[in-house]
C-alpha cells in the first residue's frame, strides 16, 4: 500500500510539472492575443474616426456642390428670362 502511495505522490508531482510550465505556455499566449485585441480595438477605433472625418468633409464638399450648382441655375434662368423678353426696334 505504501507502494502504491509513493507512487501516486511521484506521478502527482511528475504531473504538476508537467502542468505548470504549460500553464505559463497557456498565460503567454494569453497575454498576447489580448495584447493583439486592443491593438485591433486601437486600430478600429482610428479607423471610425477616420471614416467620420470624411463622411463629414463629404458632405460638406456636396452642400458646397449643391449651392454652386444652385447658383448656375439661377443664373441660368436669369439669362434664360432675359432673352425671353420681346426685341424692341431701339436694340
Amino acid at each position: 500500500m505504501n507502494a502504491e502511495r509513493e507512487s501516486i505522490r511521484k506521478s502527482s508531482f511528475s504531473l504538476s510539472s508537467a502542468i505548470s510550465p504549460l500553464n505559463n505556455l497557456v498565460e503567454a499566449r494569453i497575454g498576447l492575443l489580448q495584447l493583439e485585441v486592443s491593438t485591433i480595438g486601437s486600430e478600429i477605433d482610428a479607423l471610425k474616426n477616420k471614416e467620420g472625418l470624411l463622411r463629414d468633409q463629404f458632405i460638406s464638399q456636396m452642400e458646397e456642390l449643391n449651392k454652386e450648382i444652385r447658383e448656375f441655375q439661377k443664373k441660368v434662368e436669369s439669362s434664360l428670362s432675359n432673352d425671353d423678353r420681346p426685341i424692341t426696334a431701339s436694340e
